[in-house]
């Protein structure tokens, strides 16, 4: 019966962590109809520079993601300084936003397919290219041959 009630406050708290998140990522969604509507009416210069604002900040938000994996990862190597049931939330919850994310992207493979084609071209990199073909997210018939230097594709969307 405990074993039940753990597992049970268990998921209950994973289902509360979704909810929040999902609640979040709507008012981000809402909010971003927004910003892409002000984007819109900026002229060129003004684009530019918010453009290059959002990289910096792209690249700050990365650098905390990193930070946050190696922190995951200390605490798993540490898992014989937490109890167990401690240990397996903490991989159970890592598992399921991983997946969570990834079951995302897949089901939006159509709208982020021309990003992701972009980036790639612009990256270059095969271990890239080939990690994305692995996770579906992109097609092998999108990967540039390597002996070609990379270049910036047009964007595959208009801002008017």
């Amino acid at each position: 019966k405990i074993s039940t009630a753990l597992q049970f406050n268990s998921r209950l708290k994973e289902v509360r962590r979704l909810k929040k998140f999902n609640k979040e990522f709507n008012d981000f969604v809402r909010v971003g109809g927004a910003k892409r509507q002000w984007f819109i009416e900026l002229n060129e210069e003004e684009k530019v520079s918010w453009i290059l604002r959002v990289i910096r900040e792209a690249i700050q938000d990365a650098e905390e993601l990193i930070q946050k994996l190696e922190d995951i990862k200390k605490k798993i190597l540490l898992a014989n300084a937490l109890d167990w049931s401690s240990y397996k939330l903490t991989v159970s919850l890592t598992c399921s936003y991983v997946s969570w994310a990834l079951n995302k992207l897949l089901s939006l493979k159509g709208p982020i397919k021309p990003a992701v084609t972009s980036l790639c071209h612009f990256i270059g990199q095969k271990d890239v290219n080939m990690t994305l073909v692995h996770l579906g997210l992109l097609d092998p018939s999108d990967i540039i041959d390597d002996s070609q230097p990379p270049t910036i594709p047009p964007l595959p969307f208009d801002f008017d």
